[in-house]
């Protein structure tokens, strides 16, 4: 996860946040007597991803370790599977109600016909 290609990973409630955040600023800054156009400058991709990084509590910390099965991955489904079969002789029901989730949706994604090989 280290490679770039990945990004970095975002919650839903977190990306609500950021854009809760750019209202609140946007109405502040036209409400102080500023430009529209002055507004959007401040709007620029490198500060988004820096209010980003620092300005919103994060799910999952910046530098965290994480791996991501995509749908798309025709090896994804066996190894969400072998995980689950690993799983049901300590985890909570709700967990392994979540592992069962994402197995179906992994299953009906399949259906779809999108699969390939990682790269």
């Amino acid at each position: 996860m280290a490679d770039k290609k990945y990004g970095e990973v975002y919650t839903e409630d977190e990306v609500v946040k950021l854009v809760q955040m750019a209202i609140e600023s946007a109405m502040e800054s036209l409400s102080e007597g500023k430009s529209l156009d002055e507004v959007q400058e401040g709007f620029t991709e490198g500060n988004i991803r820096e209010v980003a990084r620092t300005d919103i509590p994060r799910i999952f910390h910046p530098g965290e370790p994480l791996f991501i099965l995509r749908g798309q991955d025709r090896r994804a489904l066996g190894a969400v599977r072998y995980y689950r079969d690993h799983q049901w002789p300590n985890a909570t029901q709700d967990h392994l109600d979540s592992i069962d989730d994402a197995v179906e949706l992994f299953e009906a994604y399949r259906q779809v016909g999108h699969m390939k090989e990682p790269d």
